[in-house]
């Protein structure tokens, strides 16, 4: 077993691997890819528009993820959607995780506790 970053960051290199050697590969890894975005990346509850992984600018060394949340007023209504990039360093027994984006009513908090849960699951290889 492993976790959901540690796979993450897996495909993400392999994929690269195909596409410098020209592998025909590179399509499993994306349609893997895929299914982390729809099975384990946040998703609803805020995070409306779910989560990308930005394959383009992500390695073995540093995943990059796109998300947006969809902030909720003291009355219940949505009244900011705000973009987020969510850049991870997977470490040797851990990960840093640093969100870039508003922090406005700190937000950046509750959403680097759900990245860190979400990416730290245990998944099947």
């Amino acid at each position: 077993m492993t976790t959901v970053i540690q796979k993450i960051a897996r495909l993400v290199q392999a994929y690269h691997n195909c596409i410098k050697t020209n592998n025909d590969y590179g399509n499993i890894h994306l349609s893997n890819l895929e299914k982390i975005e729809q099975n384990y990346l946040p998703s609803g509850s805020g995070f409306n528009s779910g989560t990308k992984i930005d394959i383009k600018n992500s390695k073995i060394n540093k995943v990059i993820l796109l998300t947006s949340y969809d902030n909720m007023d003291e009355n219940g209504y949505y009244d900011k959607y705000l973009d987020y990039k969510i850049i991870i360093k997977p470490l040797f027994d851990t990960i840093d995780i640093q969100v870039i984006g508003s922090n406005y009513n700190q937000l950046k908090d509750y959403i680097l506790q759900e990245f860190d849960y979400r990416l730290n699951e245990l998944i099947i290889n």
